[in-house]
C-alpha cells in the first residue's frame, strides 16, 4: 500500500499548496495541478475517488481558462497512461489488475465455513445491487478490532471532531467539507461491498487497508 500512500501524499500536498497560496494561483498552475493529479492516478488507479473529489474541490471556483488548463494537464497524463497500456496489453483501458493471478486463476478460498474463489472476488465491483451501505459493515469498519479504523488510529476521532467544529465556526469550511466527503465516500463505498471477505480486503491481515486514504486527510 506504499503506492497508495504516495498517490495520496501527492494529491493532498497539492491541495495544501493551493490553499496556502496567498494570492490566487495563476492559470498555468492549474495545468501543474492537473499533471500532479494525473500522476497520482497513474501511480495508483484505485485513487480515482480522491482524484475526482479533489478535482471538484480545486475547480469549484475556477474560471473557464483555469478549468481548461487543468483538463490539459490531467489529460496529458491519462493519454500517456493509455498509450502505455496499449503497448503492454493491446488496449488502453486494460490495467495490470486485469492480469493478476487471483483475477484469472480460480484459486479456492475457505473462509468461516464458506468456500469461495478468487475469480468471484474480482468479478465486477462486488457491490450491492444499489450501492447501499450496510450499517453493520460500516460499524465494523469503524470500531471492530479486526478492521476498525478508529480502533487502529483513535486519533482520527479527534480529526473528524476537529473538522466538525471548524465547520460550525466557519473557519475553513471548504476544506472541512472536502476532507469529510473523502472520509464518508470511502466509508460508504467499502461498506457496500458484498460479504466480509470483500469489504475486509482479504482477511489475511489486520487493519482497515481500504480506508487508508482517509488517514491522510483527517
Amino acid at each position: 500500500y506504499s503506492i497508495r500512500s504516495l498517490a495520496c501524499l501527492i494529491i493532498f500536498n497539492t491541495i495544501l499548496w493551493k490553499l496556502n497560496s496567498v494570492k490566487r494561483i495563476k492559470s498555468y498552475q492549474f495545468t501543474v495541478i492537473g499533471i500532479l493529479f494525473g500522476l497520482a492516478f497513474c501511480i495508483d488507479y484505485l485513487s480515482v475517488f480522491i482524484v475526482l473529489i479533489s478535482s471538484i474541490f480545486v475547480l469549484k471556483k475556477a474560471i473557464k481558462k483555469e478549468v481548461i488548463d487543468f483538463v490539459v494537464g490531467i489529460s496529458f497524463m491519462l493519454i500517456g497512461l493509455g498509450i502505455y497500456h496499449f503497448f503492454l496489453y493491446g488496449n488502453p483501458i486494460l490495467t495490470p489488475y486485469h492480469f493478476r493471478v487471483v483475477a484469472i486463476e480460480k484459486i479456492p478460498i475457505f473462509y468461516k465455513g464458506k468456500m469461495s474463489y478468487t475469480t468471484e472476488y474480482h468479478k465486477g465491483l462486488l457491490l450491492g445491487s444499489k450501492l447501499i451501505p450496510n450499517l453493520k459493515t460500516m460499524l465494523l469498519l469503524l470500531f471492530s478490532f479486526f478492521r476498525g479504523i478508529f480502533i487502529y488510529s483513535p486519533i482520527m476521532l479527534f480529526g473528524i471532531w476537529g473538522h466538525i467544529i471548524s465547520l460550525k465556526k466557519k473557519i475553513w469550511t471548504s476544506f472541512n467539507k472536502y476532507a469529510l466527503s473523502i472520509f464518508l465516500i470511502y466509508l460508504f463505498f467499502n461498506s457496500s461491498l458484498k460479504g466480509e471477505i470483500h469489504w475486509s480486503a482479504w482477511p489475511g491481515s489486520f487493519g482497515p487497508r481500504y480506508l487508508l486514504p482517509t488517514v491522510y486527510i483527517d
